[in-house]
């Protein structure tokens, strides 16, 4: 159970930062073509997708480097996903004699598969030759994955309470990705790129999604009130305290504890430069990212 709920994690963490990925190109790319033109646009392009993971910052014996960030990040979310995959009922017998996808469980994966598929394909493609729509088509491509995904993991529950958890996972990936993927990638790329008012044009591109911050806590508040709602704990139970004696609930109350501080570190700090409260901040929410993960996956 332990080693499904690390796949679980590391599987969603590749989601969050490979949304962040994606992001970061779908807004940068239209202003980068039409400041610079096709070819070296395609330059500079190439230039970001091309930074290793994990970033030099990181200190590890090892770099993943299957042709830049993008790349490294859609083999780990595959191969995190077969696995998850395979703890549930997924075997390569079942698989290939087409029972697991008669299922509906199954049938869904199949079509999560051939998106996660496209996917590949959009990154050969930009590889090749990165346009800006091949940028748009691999971001909403990247969402339909999500979609897909929280409803796997909530097949069983009604139709609204899935678009309230779809547009929170949404929310926390879009905010959480940009901010692990500037902060660690792409922040210290453009910083390297010459001549330096090249770099200083892409971050201030990049701006364009600065703004992501309140925008998604206002998302993640108010799904997150339908999510607790339908969990069955009422206000009485918050404040009497009665939730805390469910091991779940005193899950869920250190997740919202974590989430306030980070909201306190959006009001305070907001996009001001903080080089050690910003891995501070990092830190909450892979802190976050775990316990949701525990929440949704534990038998407990």
């Amino acid at each position: 159970m332990i080693f499904y709920l690390l796949t679980v994690y590391v599987h969603i963490m590749c989601a969050v930062l490979w949304t962040g990925y994606s992001l970061f190109w779908a807004v940068i790319a239209g202003p980068v073509v039409r400041e610079f033109g096709p070819s070296e646009s395609t330059r500079l392009f190439r230039r970001l997708s091309d930074a290793p993971w994990p970033p030099p910052q990181i200190p590890v014996p090892v770099r993943l480097r299957f042709s830049g960030v993008g790349w490294t990040l859609l083999v780990l979310f595959a191969a995190t996903g077969v696995l998850a995959a395979h703890h549930q009922g997924g075997t390569l017998e079942r698989i290939l004699s087409g029972a697991f996808f008669r299922e509906p469980f199954g049938a869904l994966l199949a079509v999560k598969l051939l998106f996660v598929a496209g996917l590949f394909l959009l990154q050969l493609r930009l590889t090749r030759r990165p346009t800006p729509r091949i940028f748009y088509l691999n971001l909403a491509a990247g969402v339909t994955v999500v979609a897909l995904s929280v409803i796997l993991a909530r097949l069983e529950q009604a139709d609204w309470y899935l678009l309230a958890v779809f547009l929170h996972v949404t929310a926390a990936l879009f905010w959480l990705g940009h901010m692990f993927f500037w902060s660690l990638v792409a922040g210290f790329v453009t910083k390297s790129i010459e001549p330096r008012e090249t770099g200083d044009f892409i971050r201030r591109a990049s701006l364009r999604m600065g703004g992501l911050g309140w925008p998604a806590l206002s998302v993640l508040f108010l799904t997150g009130i339908i999510i607790i709602i339908h969990s069955k704990i009422t206000l009485h139970h918050i404040v009497s305290g009665e939730f805390l004696f469910d091991p779940m609930g005193r899950v869920m109350a250190v997740k919202m504890c974590l989430v306030g501080c980070m909201a306190l570190y959006q009001w305070f700090v907001g996009h001001r430069p903080a080089p050690r409260l910003i891995y501070l901040d990092m830190l909450i929410a892979l802190v976050i990212i775990a316990l949701s993960v525990l929440r949704v996956r534990s038998p407990w």
